[in-house]
């Protein structure tokens, strides 16, 4: 079972076909922890707005991630012809 896949193993579509293959089992089971997000910590010392846009700025990186991993994650699936 992979708990956390290597993000860069993806990125590089460097995973085996067993790898992809337990993705895609977890990912049909609604299961993601292999996919892991970092926590936001904000810095206590910012003003209350100035913490809304590093959370924004946080938001907007790790879903940009997100969206890059699955997107190589699915091209990688495309080429190992797994379905």
């Amino acid at each position: 079972m992979i708990n956390v896949m290597p993000l860069d193993k993806i990125l590089a579509m460097e995973l085996t076909p067993a790898d992809a293959a337990e993705i895609l089992r977890q990912i049909h089971q609604n299961r993601w922890g292999w996919l892991k997000i970092k926590r936001f910590s904000p810095d206590a010392g910012l003003s209350a707005d100035d913490r809304y846009v590093a959370l924004e700025k946080h938001h907007s990186e790790e879903t940009s991630r997100m969206i890059e991993v699955i997107t190589a994650l699915c091209k990688t699936i495309e080429s190992l012809e797994l379905r």
